[in-house]
């Protein structure tokens, strides 16, 4: 019988085992190469906008990119406190927003 902790680290374990170094850093980077095409398509997609509706929206074609730029670091943020508020509520860092285990 394998039982579970809750603490942010123990989210992390595969199997009985922590995961590598070298596992965090490709996991890590495969999370920035995603973000990165992620604010690529969205900002292919701004661009296609006319400018009364970027207007509307509260933009500028100038402010484009540093508006995602903003929104990503906020985004990272919040994913942060969120992480650090479950562990602290006992919520494994691998639950959803909604606080449910997801499927592995």
């Amino acid at each position: 019988m394998t039982t579970h902790t809750t603490d942010a680290r123990s989210a992390e374990m595969v199997g009985n085992r922590r995961p590598s170094g070298l596992s965090r850093l490709v996991n890590a980077l495969a999370a920035r190469v995603q973000s990165f095409f992620e604010r690529r398509r969205a900002l292919r997609e701004l661009r296609q906008l006319d400018d009364r509706l970027l207007s509307d929206i509260g933009l500028t074609r100038s402010e484009l990119e540093a508006k995602l730029r903003e929104a990503e670091a906020a985004q990272a943020a919040n994913r942060k406190v969120r992480a650090k508020v479950g562990s602290a509520a006992g919520i494994p860092a691998a639950a959803n927003a909604n606080g449910t285990a997801r499927a592995a």
